[in-house]
């Protein structure tokens, strides 16, 4: 295949050494929509559930809190259901509290040992007004996934 009909495509199909590359073997460009942010969030044991998450789910985030800490919670970015933007200033955000709804899980990998134990890795599409919030809890051990139901 010519270089510009491959460039920015993801593969549709497992890619087999030796093998001839046709059309129907890539998916569509890749890229993200405007307003849009990938996430990779480290989930241990406890912060998702017992069968973990999979490609294609969708899921909210939520803070879990902050490990080891007895002080309050840490100020974050306002994030309204949905995780939309809002142009009020920072809130408290107190465990158990939805970050962001609807979070689309593009790929897991893992388990991978961590100091604090085992963790895998999600890595989510959400609103690009969160993505920082989220990326900053996670790297804290302050987040946890429940995953959403369909409609």
């Amino acid at each position: 295949r010519a270089v510009g009909e491959v460039l920015g495509r993801r593969a549709a199909v497992t890619l087999v050494p030796g093998t001839v590359l046709s059309p129907a073997d890539l998916g569509p460009v890749a890229g993200l929509p405007a307003g849009r942010s990938l996430v990779g969030v480290a989930l241990t044991a406890a912060e998702a559930p017992a069968n973990g998450v999979v490609r294609g789910e969708k899921v909210a985030v939520v803070m879990a809190g902050v490990p080891g800490s007895t002080s309050s919670a840490p100020s974050v970015p306002p994030v309204p259901a949905g995780g939309g933007s809002s142009a009020a200033g920072g809130v408290v955000a107190v465990p158990g509290a939805v970050l962001c709804q609807g979070a689309t899980v593009v790929a897991v990998s893992g388990p991978t040992s961590t100091s604090a134990g085992s963790a895998s890795v999600a890595t989510l599409e959400v609103p690009a007004s969160v993505a920082p919030v989220l990326a900053t809890l996670s790297a804290e051990g302050a987040l946890a996934v429940v995953v959403e139901g369909r409609a």
